[in-house]
């Protein structure tokens, strides 16, 4: 999944974002990985924190970095 977002002004927002999720990974019965790349924690906030809520954890980060010369 690369985007999951609900209009952040509705009331209902974060029931819409577990209704798009279970629509995209299934009740979890099946033995696969679910890949969520590149979230913007700040920006996706209410997503992000509903994939916490049902399991899901930080495998890797990115890193932005610059080298002086």
């Amino acid at each position: 999944m690369y985007q999951c977002e609900a209009k952040p002004e509705r009331v209902d927002a974060e029931e819409i974002i577990y209704q798009l999720l279970g629509c995209v990974f299934g009740d979890f019965t099946d033995n696969i990985n679910r890949t969520v790349p590149n979230l913007p924690m700040n920006k996706s906030k209410k997503t992000y924190n509903a994939l916490r809520r049902i399991g899901f954890q930080t495998t890797a980060q990115q890193v932005y970095m610059v080298k002086e010369i």
